[in-house]
């Protein structure tokens, strides 16, 4: 099987962030965000087979004998556990924030150099992203509203590919009653 990009994919509390090359027998290498906070380097057989799903501290501390007991975090841990419950909002969340980043070269023409941004409430914190937005429904994802806007509590839903397919820079618009639609929307109105 092919892999052309693991980024954003979610397995288990695992988030693949980036690539990260290649391991001495020529697997690829990816870099994985835990639930817990810390980064792991997983090759992409492990991923996809099931065998890595979080990290190393957050396997011990769910085993038995774990201060947390089996399958209970461990009383150390001190995370908000949040990321693993809404495992779709924490994937999109790491998504927008890789988008913005502006490190390859369709994410700075698509979105830095437009100077499409994350509001720094939702840039430092998981919680409050996913305590403004929730977990989204399955099949949905994250939207702006106003596609010139930043992502924003009140710039940003979830939406259907549908509903994101007429919310797009290049759709045409028509004004219907005082209000804007995309074109293919407005015909419903007349």
């Amino acid at each position: 099987m092919k892999f052309s990009s693991l980024v954003g994919s979610v397995f288990g509390s695992l988030v693949v962030v980036a690539e990260e090359g290649r391991d001495k027998r020529g697997g690829r290498l990816w870099r994985c965000q835990c639930a817990c906070g810390l980064a792991r380097t997983v090759v992409t057989g492990h991923l996809t087979s099931g065998q890595a799903t979080r990290c190393s501290t957050c396997s011990q501390s769910r085993g038995v004998g774990a201060k947390g007991g089996p399958g209970r975090p461990s009383a150390k841990r001190g995370t908000h556990g949040l990321s693993s419950a809404f495992p779709r909002a924490y994937a999109a969340w790491v998504r927008m924030i890789k988008r913005c980043e502006g490190r390859t070269t369709d994410n700075l023409r698509l979105y830095a150099s437009r100077g499409i941004t994350v509001c720094q409430e939702w840039a430092t914190s998981f919680e409050t992203f996913v305590r403004s937005m929730g977990e989204p429904a399955f099949g949905l994802s994250l939207d702006r509203i106003n596609n010139n806007g930043p992502y924003a509590p009140w710039n940003c839903r979830w939406a259907t590919a549908q509903e994101q397919s007429v919310n797009r820079r290049t759709v045409a618009q028509v004004r219907v009653d005082q209000e804007r639609h995309a074109f293919v929307a407005g015909a419903r109105y007349v």
